[in-house]
């Protein structure tokens, strides 16, 4: 009975290390790269698209919005002294197109 609490002890006492952390994973892919570069080719392209359009459309003034697009006013009231608060009812119309029609 003494031993086995003796060894009992010395092991419990024994196993009673700081823990180690483990290391990170590696993980090399260059998948989220090309997917970066990808990304931005097509942004660069469609911006390009987006100001050909605007170069050919003599008619309009288009404004950009911080939240990256392009826009213009149908008809703009510059004399309005009422400016919509919040609960009230505005009537928004829009047309969106994709670049290939």
């Amino acid at each position: 009975m003494k031993k086995g609490f003796l060894i009992g002890l010395v092991f419990c006492l024994a196993s009673c290390g700081s823990p180690e952390p483990r290391r990170p994973v590696k993980v090399k892919s260059g998948s989220l790269n090309a997917s970066v570069e990808r990304s931005k080719k097509l942004l660069a392209l469609e911006e390009g698209l987006m100001k050909n359009i605007m170069a050919q459309d003599s008619l309009r003034k288009y404004e950009h919005s911080a939240a990256g697009a392009w826009y213009y006013y149908v008809q703009k009231n510059e004399a309005a002294t009422y400016f919509p608060q919040p609960n009230d009812l505005v009537t928004l119309t829009y047309n969106v197109m994709s670049f290939s029609n």
